[in-house]
């Protein structure tokens, strides 16, 4: 819009956000799915996206720090958005991979400044693939398990770096050497933070900035089909209302699978079935929202990992088991607007396979995971005011993803059944 295009949104729900929105359930406020982002401090993603559309005063964002506290047998990292006081914290517990951690940060901090220089030139309009470096394409092509061997050798150390891995749904073997390393370091370099009030404040703030500069936004109808021209160009979209609307250039949120076998008509559902078998999915989640009574710690990021066991925590059948992973965010710990005076909002995720939802007790699933909450959060069971919970097939209904999967954090060359 900053150069002159005006924008249509077009959105099936009646709010905008997708999982980057907040509902109420009595007086707490919680966030759908997301914990935090990064790309709010000056020069951020976020931050610049904000500026273009002259509405950066009309959001506030409060800081997480540490970004996560990542809770192993016997062992609890918490990850300071300084990255030197956190190399120093690892090389303290690790000294004998001293080397290796710094020698792991030197390429991760090298990579990234190497992407940030490729993003501003396309904001610019000045960018041109050469810009690419090998440095970036190999570890595109490479797991991050891979990057990992090349300069650490102990598992549990191997378990720390990867405790990101939950956050894109997949395992070392599986997740992008440098969809990691962007996802790691963009909080190092840019801050994590949340939205005052929660994310659909952000949300919300967008669609005003789209509104602001001459675009357009309409909720409640759903793109049903993507227009194409005899040589097959994107030339509009036709809505379930029956409105269509013309247009040069064509983004669509909806994912691969929906987008090339339904609303383009279904003449590229090939590509939808080559990326599914060749490239694959990261997992879903089910996820637990609880709005109790009381303290909840201080720590309002935590990962807990019942062992070092990375890629086991992905198998389809350790879902809601002891031993499996679950993540948790208690955003009322630096935001108190989203609760009652002396309450907390927990928000619970547990990776799930999203294909499996048709017999599945709901409720039993809850409770296996506030069961596992409570080793953290001391009688979170007895002290709950209001409780929900969603499933893959929530998520999907919200968000229009396949099975609520995504292909963010894949490299390009795995599969995954």
């Amino acid at each position: 819009m900053s150069r002159g295009l005006k924008i249509l949104l077009v959105e099936k729900n009646v709010n905008p956000g997708g999982y980057l929105s907040s509902f109420k359930r009595g007086d707490f406020i919680f966030d759908s799915a997301v914990d935090c982002f990064s790309g709010i401090e000056k020069g951020g993603l976020i931050s610049n996206v904000l500026k273009l559309l002259d509405v950066d005063s009309q959001v506030h964002f409060v800081r997480v720090d540490p970004i996560r506290v990542s809770m192993f047998p016997n062992l609890k990292v918490s990850v300071d958005s300084d990255i030197n006081t956190y190399m120093d914290k690892l090389m303290a517990i690790f000294p004998s991979e001293a080397a290796a951690i710094r020698g792991f940060f030197k390429r991760a901090s090298m990579v990234y400044d190497e992407l940030q220089i490729a993003i501003n030139k396309l904001i610019s309009g000045e960018f041109e693939l050469n810009i690419i470096s090998p440095n970036i394409l190999k570890l595109m092509y490479s797991s991050y398990e891979e990057l990992l061997v090349e300069y650490i050798t102990d598992y549990r150390l191997k378990a720390v770096l990867s405790d990101r891995c939950t956050f894109v749904g997949l395992p070392p073997s599986k997740a992008s050497a440098f969809s990691m390393i962007a996802l790691m370091m963009s909080y190092f370099k840019f801050g994590a933070y949340r939205p005052v009030g929660g994310f659909q404040k952000l949300a919300n703030v967008f669609v005003d900035g789209i509104r602001k500069n001459g675009g357009k936004a309409i909720f409640g109808t759903e793109a049903k089909q993507i227009i194409l021209d005899k040589q097959n160009y994107c030339t509009g979209v036709k809505c379930d209302n029956g409105d269509e609307y013309t247009t040069r250039y064509i983004i669509s949120n909806a994912d691969f699978n929906h987008t090339f076998r339904s609303i383009m008509g279904g003449k590229y559902s090939s590509f939808a079935r080559d990326m599914t078998e060749n490239i694959g999915s990261s997992t879903s989640f089910f996820i637990v929202y609880a709005g109790i009574m009381g303290d909840a710690g201080k720590y309002s990021s935590i990962g807990y990992y019942p062992s070092y066991d990375m890629e086991g925590f992905f198998s389809p059948d350790k879902t809601f088991k002891e031993d499996t992973t679950i993540g948790i965010t208690i955003a009322s710990i630096e935001d108190k607007s989203r609760v009652p005076a002396d309450c907390n909002t927990i928000v619970l995720h547990e990776m799930a396979d999203g294909s499996r939802w048709d017999c599945v007790d709901k409720s039993k699933c809850t409770g296996a995971v506030l069961k596992k909450a409570e080793s953290i959060i001391p009688d979170i069971m007895d002290r709950i005011v209001v409780l929900d919970s969603a499933t893959p097939q929530t998520l999907q209904r919200y968000t229009g993803n396949y099975h609520a999967l995504h292909l963010a954090g894949d490299r390009r060359r795995c599969s995954r059944g």
